[in-house]
């Protein structure tokens, strides 16, 4: 369980890729040494098992799942990736509920200045949009931004406001997507309330 807010950048190292899965290494001095093989930590949103891990980097391997779900493929070694621990008792919910299980992969579609701050424009799939709701709350690579959220129907796309202390890092033309855990929740109740009102027995 994760909550969606940053607190660690890294740099990927190496990045094997194959067909059926892969492994990534990556260079983070700021949260490595708080790590142990084992552990669970966010990359980009996807959570992933330390394999192995020094005072400054660590390692990760990568299921065919996995990639077919994230943008890992389109990464390249230097690129920066969001990097967050799990939630703990105890520790601040500034965000929201966070699994780390990418849903699907949006297409990028702007990062646009405005002031000091930015809009980031993703187009998101068709069997996504459903969850996207104004003014809610999307996790796109490991972030959490639930305070400004617009949505235009007709291209399935979503705009949200990007604070500068959280700037999203800009290194793949694909964005990993999570919903809010509610809407989740909603949908597949509601899904089963209609499939439930279909098929009642009627005396």
């Amino acid at each position: 369980m994760f909550t969606g807010i940053i607190e660690h950048v890294g740099t990927i190292e190496s990045l094997d890729l194959r067909r059926d899965g892969g492994h990534i290494a990556i260079l983070a001095p700021s949260v490595a040494p708080s790590l142990a093989v084992s552990n669970s930590i966010a990359i980009n949103g996807c959570c992933l098992t330390v394999v192995s891990r020094d005072t400054e980097r660590f390692s990760a391997d990568l299921s065919g799942e996995t990639l077919s779900k994230t943008s890992f493929r389109e990464l390249k070694p230097g690129a920066r990736v969001n990097l967050e621990q799990p939630l703990t008792a105890g520790k601040e919910l500034g965000g929201h509920f966070v699994l780390g299980h990418i849903d699907n992969v949006g297409r990028v579609t702007h990062l646009t200045a405005e002031g000091d701050n930015w809009w980031l424009g993703v187009q998101v799939p068709e069997d996504f949009a459903r969850y996207i709701v104004p003014k809610g709350s999307v996790t796109i690579d490991g972030i959490s931004l639930p305070m400004c959220v617009t949505v235009n129907p007709a291209t399935r796309s979503i705009s949200k406001a990007m604070f500068s202390e959280n700037m999203w890092s800009a290194t793949s033309k694909r964005a990993a997507l999570r919903p809010r855990q509610t809407c989740r929740y909603l949908a597949s109740s509601k899904k089963a309330s209609d499939y439930n009102r279909r098929n009642a027995c009627h005396l």
